[in-house]
């Protein structure tokens, strides 16, 4: 079967993340379940655990972009340079957006 790579990797990593989601649901279950805290406490310890994890995330994302967005938007751009020229070599007479 001569499948391109980007469709074969898309659904080995839906069926990957829906696991993980669900690993994660049944992991949460259970620890609610055995969890000697009243659901007051518990609540606000799901709160206060959300909120940190979070603020933790939105943090090495900023840092993550500001290490390596330049990178980024240089590749993007370059991508769509590539796929502009391509277009016009493909269909001359196609719309092909402006390449800067």
């Amino acid at each position: 079967m001569n499948t391109p790579y980007f469709e074969t990797r898309a659904g080995s990593t839906g069926s990957t993340l829906l696991a993980l989601a669900a690993g994660a649901l049944v992991g949460a279950a259970v620890a609610l379940a055995f969890t000697p805290a009243n659901g007051r406490e518990t609540r606000a310890f799901l709160g206060q655990r959300s909120r940190r994890l979070a603020g933790d995330a939105a943090e090495r994302a900023r840092r993550a972009w500001a290490e390596n967005g330049g990178r980024v938007t240089t590749a993007l751009h370059r991508g769509y340079i590539e796929a502009a020229q391509t277009l016009k070599r493909v269909h001359p007479s196609a719309n092909a957006p402006r390449v800067s």
